[in-house]
């Protein structure tokens, strides 16, 4: 299915002769503030960054459904969504973060803003198998850098070049 975003500012019911041959080609119309024009297509890749080893652990365990979700609605879209996890712990791809694991510091601090209902540390095979998971289920790739070489390897992502590079080292 191809998705197209149409600008909000569109309006409803006076573009129905498009939206009626789009419904019938199978193009999913999806309503979105653009910042020019009045319809692009989902862009095939989409970054999602994320911080650190720890924001990436909570997405996976503790905020997973919504994670989930937008494995989801990038799938269903045609959009793959790159998870760009920066760290200095040396995960440079999957495999890395296999043989990762939460530092004892960080855990009790953690646990410690928990109130202490935190009771395991974030542990780098659970999460790998996770990822692993929703890139099969999903197409979510997962890749990893410092945050020094973080900004440039957005850009390489979203241009195509080195896409996918992290997973290959599995």
């Amino acid at each position: 299915m191809t998705a197209l975003w149409e600008d909000v500012n569109q309006k409803p019911g006076h573009h129905a002769e498009k939206n009626a041959w789009w419904s019938g080609e199978g193009v999913h119309v999806i309503r979105n503030k653009l910042a020019y024009g009045d319809y692009i297509l989902a862009p095939p890749v989409v970054v999602d960054t994320k911080r650190d080893l720890y924001e990436l652990a909570y997405d996976l365990h503790n905020d997973h459904d919504r994670f989930r979700e937008a494995a989801i609605k990038a799938r269903d879209n045609e959009s793959v969504l790159v998870i760009l996890t920066e760290n200095d712990e040396g995960v440079a791809c999957l495999a890395d973060l296999a043989d990762w694991i939460e530092s004892k510091a960080h855990f009790t601090t953690r646990k410690a803003k928990s109130g202490g209902r935190v009771k395991r540390r974030y542990v780098g095979t659970q999460m790998y198998k996770t990822c692993s998971t929703m890139t099969r289920k999903y197409g979510l790739r997962f890749e990893f850098c410092t945050p020094q070489e973080a900004g440039a390897r957005v850009l390489s992502i979203l241009k195509g070049g080195g896409y996918g590079k992290a997973n290959e080292a599995e």
